[in-house]
């Protein structure tokens, strides 16, 4: 039994200095002929050996105890898992504890630089914009598996919660080729967080970041943008611009002739993120679970809550024992995540006050009644004024779900079948209102304000995407080792994903604006767009695995795929690979002479993978 007093099952029973050994059944019983004053040992995957000497016994009650280190060794890869010992492929792992050691809003800049080949490079920093580029050793973006089927890729698993990631693995070279049609850029695997037995576990973490720019150029003052100015019109050979009492008002910072920094007033120097997760764990020999609730928020550093990114997550996976062979698990998880931003684009905004001169004031006259009209590009703090300028909200509602039935077949050692439901859910709203405005120029000499227009017709849109995912799996594999020397693998999988979506676009303009709605706005001029989109994949995987006593490794995959997007003969592709390994520091001339090494391997791999882009 384990140390919460659980069977373990298949665990090695064996006599030392013999190939006589047994494996423990679905109670974690045994029984094994030993001869008195022999040594025999147990030992499982990710626990501490035992070795007990046996003398009259006829009954032993034995508790193992988990190897932590040896329970990170424990790697995912496709369609099953692998002690990191015997892999022949280049697979990176990252653990749970390593992922939060790093606290962002994207979940890519949490395992920026922590895996070797891992490249990640953030477009922007802009609130609700998951854009960063992942890839693997340079190449294009990666195929992403969350849960053991295909997501909606880069921007699904930024989003992630990292309080419900277990683990993260990397496939580098041709191991990746198991995941046939797109795995040609590599293959980024995510395994949710399952529950453990015992009694339940509450866990509440908060996080609060203050994030900045890590460079602003810093622009000229008035003083300054005045003496060069002046100096450009001399050196040009004309007239200065600026009489001498004028530009020493400018330099001395006379009252009505200070330096106005747009920057400072349009922009934070700090911007505060908050993350909380609560979750709960636990388990009896029957029944395990993990749930969680998460919520995310990520402010901008523009000024009055112009642009505001929120998260709420929620996740729940429970494994039921239904039989002693038969194991049931069930996974959900959500996801509601909505922005709130300008009409303006961030770029603009921060454009407006590096292009406009440092002598232009925000408010005509310094009333803050009337913005001022910009020479250049619009008023910034007149941009990020939603019920000024207008505004734009996206909403995000996603949700994925997971059944699965595996069995045990008792009459075989080591087979085991198992199914897979996938069904996902993704509906997607945006909604945005750009609104006519007025910027005002001040007459010195009339005290009249001069309105010029901007951004009409004022305009509405409303975009919309409905989407949901199938995924059917059937897997039959088989784990047995042979005397403790011969251990083979073998898994079959069958396939089947379909994908559907609709989406539609309106745009009117407004004669008079109203409200933003689109009945409200006028039918003259307006855009409208809309379409569905149907994929279908059929797939054959199968991969075979064999060690000769963990020393001498090799491998065996292929994957057969279908895609709907190509002509009824040219729609099946083969994308087969192999793999092999020899630990050298298992050898006896490294072992007696190189005590310090302890783990030393040569490996190599060849496969073919393919990117569905027609």
């Amino acid at each position: 039994v384990d140390n919460s007093n659980g069977p373990i099952i298949g665990a090695t029973v064996k006599v030392i200095n013999t190939t006589h050994g047994v494996l423990t059944d679905v109670d974690g019983a045994f029984i094994i002929e030993v001869a008195a004053g022999a040594t025999i040992e147990v030992s499982y995957i990710g626990f501490i050996s035992q070795t007990i000497k046996i003398t009259n016994q006829t009954q032993l009650n034995i508790t193992l105890i988990e190897d932590v280190q040896q329970l990170e060794d424990i790697v995912v890869v496709g369609y099953g898992t692998q002690k990191k010992e015997t892999l022949t492929g280049s697979v990176s792992n990252l653990k749970t504890d390593e992922i939060l050691k790093t606290k962002a809003p994207s979940l890519a800049q949490s395992i920026q630089g922590k895996v070797a080949g891992l490249r990640i490079r953030q477009n922007n920093g802009e609130p609700g914009r998951f854009n960063s580029d992942i890839n693997i050793r340079g190449f294009g973006t990666p195929l992403f598996i969350i849960d053991g089927v295909v997501r909606d890729g880069s921007g699904e698993f930024q989003r992630l919660n990292p309080e419900d990631i277990e683990s993260i693995s990397f496939l580098k070279d041709a191991t990746s080729a198991i995941y046939g049609m797109n795995s040609a850029n590599g293959v980024v695997i995510v395994t949710t967080k399952k529950g453990t037995k015992g009694e339940p576990r509450l866990t509440l973490n908060a996080n609060m970041a203050l994030s900045s720019p890590t460079n602003v150029p810093k622009m000229a003052n008035a003083a300054q943008y005045m003496t060069m100015r002046n100096e450009a019109e001399i050196n040009a050979g004309r007239n200065p611009y600026l009489t001498e009492s004028e530009l020493l008002k400018w330099q001395n910072g006379t009252p009505g002739y200070e330096s106005v920094d747009l920057y400072d007033q349009v922009f934070n120097n700090y911007a505060a993120q908050y993350q909380t997760s609560l979750s709960v764990e636990g388990g009896t020999d029957n029944i395990s679970y993990f749930g969680s609730l998460g919520y995310m928020t990520d402010n901008s550093v523009l000024k009055n809550d112009a642009l505001i990114y929120d998260k709420y997550t929620f996740r729940s996976n429970v494994n039921m024992k239904v039989t002693k062979d038969l194991t049931a698990t069930v996974n959900i998880g959500g996801r509601h995540d909505k922005t709130k931003r300008p009409w303006f684009p961030f770029f603009d905004i921060f454009k407006s006050t590096r292009v406009n001169p440092p002598i232009t004031t925000i408010y005509a006259n310094d009333n803050p009644a009337y913005y001022n009209n910009f020479a250049y590009v619009p008023n910034p703090m007149a941009m990020i004024d939603a019920d000024y300028t207008g505004s734009a909200r996206e909403t995000n509602k996603n949700i994925q779900t997971q059944f699965v039935l595996e069995y045990n077949l008792p009459f075989v050692e080591g087979l085991k079948v198992k199914g897979s439901l996938v069904y996902d859910y993704n509906d997607y709203k945006y909604k945005a209102s750009r609104l006519g405005f007025k910027t005002y120029t001040y007459g010195e000499y009339t005290g009249e304000y001069s309105a010029v227009d901007a951004n009409f017709p004022a305009l509405v849109q409303d975009n919309r995407r409905e989407a949901n995912r199938i995924d059917l799996q059937f897997q039959t594999s088989y784990n047995r080792s042979f005397n403790q020397i011969h251990n083979v693998g073998a898994t079959y999988v069958f396939e089947r994903r379909e994908e559907k979506a609709n989406w539609m676009n309106g745009e009117r303009k407004f004669d008079f604006y109203t409200i933003g709605e689109l009945d409200n706005a006028r039918e003259t001029g307006q855009i409208v767009s809309g379409s569905s989109e149907h994929q279908s994949y059929l797939s054959h995987i199968g991969r075979v695995n064999y060690d000769f006593k963990g020393k001498y490794l090799g491998e065996v995959a292929f994957r057969y795929d279908g895609s709907y997007r190509y002509a009824p003969g040219k729609r099946w592709a083969f994308f087969p690979s192999v793999s092999a390994g020899w630990r050298i520091s298992e050898e006896s001339f490294i072992k007696d002479n190189f005590r310090f090494v302890d783990n030393l391997k040569l490996r190599g791999s060849i496969g073919r993978s393919g990117q569905d882009a027609g």
